[in-house]
């Protein structure tokens, strides 16, 4: 993991809850000490970040958008064919786009990942919208149970939604039919109204 903000730290920390080894950097020698405390593997520079991973390397960087592309040219430098370089930021994805471009000639993946899940990700999961070559992301789902249980937990979802939706259209028709009856009856209501006006005035 480069970048250990709030968000970085913490999906650190989620990681290695889940029986991950993260070798992590930051400018801030502060921030990656609190994650060596942690568990973590800590790194002074992106070199030796760099060299402190098993091949082929995963790197995840959560850095302001801002200094992307400045991480991603000293990372091409330092990287072989077969990494994969994640950007969990906030970049525009065209960015990311032509950065996956930049990389293609070393045969460097790039994933452009956008994370959301604030400070309470650590604790309720992150959601990631993910766009990157099949292979690259494949990889990415190292824990096979946990991405299975995320399957099951999202397959639920649809279900439970589905239901719900069906259940709404039901529900919905019921009330449309409700809201014709109403209307017929107010009608037929002012014209016996009409019809009782008529005959006193006949009277």
């Amino acid at each position: 993991m480069i970048g250990l903000g709030r968000m970085g730290a913490n999906m650190v920390r989620r990681l290695m809850n889940d029986g991950h080894d993260c070798v992590v950097y930051d400018v801030s020698k502060d921030a990656v000490s609190e994650l060596e405390g942690d568990g973590a593997t800590g790194s002074g520079s992106l070199k030796e970040f760099v060299e402190k991973l098993d091949t082929p390397r995963a790197i995840w960087m959560m850095v302001p958008a801002g200094y992307v592309q400045d991480t991603v040219d000293q990372l091409a430098e330092l990287l072989e064919a077969d990494d994969v370089i994640v950007d969990g930021g906030n970049s525009f994805y065209r960015d990311d786009v032509d950065r996956a471009k930049q990389l293609a000639p070393k045969k460097i993946h790039y994933v452009d990942t956008g994370t959301s899940g604030g400070v309470w990700g650590i604790d309720r999961g992150y959601c990631l919208m993910i766009g990157g070559d099949e292979e690259a992301v494949k990889r990415g789902a190292a824990c096979t149970s946990q991405r299975d249980r995320m399957l099951q937990l999202l397959q639920d979802y649809a279900i439970l939604k589905a239901t719900v939706a069906r259940q709404g259209a039901q529900l919905e028709l019921e009330a449309s039919d409700r809201v014709v009856e109403v209307m017929k009856e107010n009608e037929l209501h002012r014209e016996n109204e009409r019809r009782r006006k008529s005959e006193r005035l006949l009277q």
